[in-house]
């Protein structure tokens, strides 16, 4: 079993309402193989939902309080989202789950990119430093599924 961004499977669930489907990795799931989370949704923002952003260096940052995620009314969203990505952590482990296909440039989900207050960085979004710090191999939507399902 391998942890998905529920958007990646066709779920409309990103700040747009839109989907970030690969085909692919929704054939995986009908097959049984992926478990699809939400971290947002999970932290109860709706859909649509206003963007959010990470005020500080990254996703690992606001798992050691020194950054903030904020939305674009400048709402502080972090604790909710810390407790969303502690979720999809503890989702791992009741499941025993060793990998995940996460949402590139999410702030949430962002696996080598994220989006900060000035822009675009190379940094970890929250859910993907959280599951990275528990020993989660991270995987995003660019890579070869087998490998994500095949590689150790």
């Amino acid at each position: 079993m391998i942890l998905v961004s529920a958007c990646l499977i066709g779920c409309p669930c990103r700040y747009d309402a839109k989907n970030a489907l690969v085909r692919e990795a929704r054939n995986l799931f009908e097959q049984g193989f992926l478990f699809p989370v939400c971290p947002e949704i999970m932290a109860g923002l709706p859909v649509p939902r206003r963007t959010i952003t990470i005020h500080g260096e990254s996703g690992f940052a606001v798992l050691d309080g020194k950054a903030r995620v904020i939305d674009s009314e400048n709402n502080d969203l972090t604790d909710r989202l810390i407790t969303s990505a502690m979720q999809c952590v503890a989702i791992t482990e009741k499941f025993n789950i060793s990998k995940a296909l996460l949402k590139s440039k999410s702030p949430s989900c962002g696996v080598h990119q994220t989006y900060c207050q000035d822009g675009l960085i190379f940094a970890s979004g929250l859910t993907a430093a959280a599951l990275k710090r528990n020993g989660i191999q991270i995987f995003d939507e660019t890579c070869d599924l087998n490998t994500v399902l095949y590689e150790k």
